[in-house]
């Protein structure tokens, strides 16, 4: 399983466009989507982390680069700083 992860600050108040901008409405989950989440700092809602879990290897999930790069770019107009990304590999899971 993979994980995609990225911390991004984003420009004040965009949350809502960048959320359209990472995923337009009507648009379909990547195949092998198992859960995607944002979250929001309690103390600062313009830094903001996105994690998604996927069955798939990383080519899959991005899909047809061209339109991977569009995607990049949208969301880049409402975005300060990406401190982290990364696509990582689950080694452990632990649930209680």
């Amino acid at each position: 399983m993979l994980v995609f992860f990225s911390a991004r600050r984003l420009k004040p108040g965009t949350y809502d466009q960048f959320r359209e901008a990472w995923m337009p409405e009507g648009s379909e989950m990547p195949p092998g989507t198992v859960a995607v989440y944002h979250a929001k700092n309690v103390k600062d809602e313009n830094e903001v982390i996105s994690f998604g879990l996927f069955d798939a290897d990383a080519e899959t999930v991005r899909g047809d680069e061209s339109e991977e790069l569009k995607r990049q770019d949208a969301i880049a107009q409402f975005v300060e700083d990406i401190p982290l990304e990364g696509v990582y590999e689950v080694v452990e899971e632990m649930r209680p």
